[in-house]
């Protein structure tokens, strides 16, 4: 295996855990102040799009867990 294979499960944990805060923080924005949803759509979908990003990711990688990789980098809450 290669080292990016190796780290890329945390990697991905790390990046669904940021993605999880920044949509949080967006979708408070949104509800706090609905004008901005025109001038930030643009960040809205590609917040989207970074979520079906990990979220495709997960579901290919979550069922070829190895020994060798951590299981708690390829499950979510």
């Amino acid at each position: 295996m290669t080292p990016h294979s190796l780290h890329s499960g945390q990697l991905h944990r790390n990046r669904r855990a940021f993605l999880r805060g920044a949509v949080r923080e967006l979708e408070a924005l949104l509800a706090d102040q609905p004008g901005l949803l025109g001038p930030k759509a643009l960040y809205v979908f590609m917040a989207l799009s970074f979520c079906r990003d990990e979220v495709s990711w997960l579901v290919r990688h979550a069922e070829h867990v190895t020994k060798t990789k951590t299981p708690e980098d390829y499950s979510d809450r």
